[in-house]
């Protein structure tokens, strides 16, 4: 099972993912294999890196962002 995170530990994990795409240095105190949302300017930011393969997408509700992170 991942780990899911939440707000600015969500933003940060995927931000540091997304940075290191090759995984050239490994992420100190978080699970890369992760899911997880935050909102931004007024919209849901959703991440599913689960398969190492980061996906990001967007979405209007908060509930559509777990749905989403959480794989439900």
């Amino acid at each position: 099972m991942a780990t899911i995170y939440k707000g600015e530990d969500a933003e940060r994990v995927c931000g540091m993912i997304l940075a290191n795409e090759k995984y050239d240095t490994p992420l100190k105190g978080y699970d890369h294999l992760s899911a997880g949302y935050w909102k931004e300017d007024g919209k849901w930011i959703a991440y599913d890196n689960t398969t190492g393969d980061c996906w990001v997408e967007e979405f209007e509700t908060r509930r559509q962002a777990a749905v989403y992170a959480e794989g439900q």
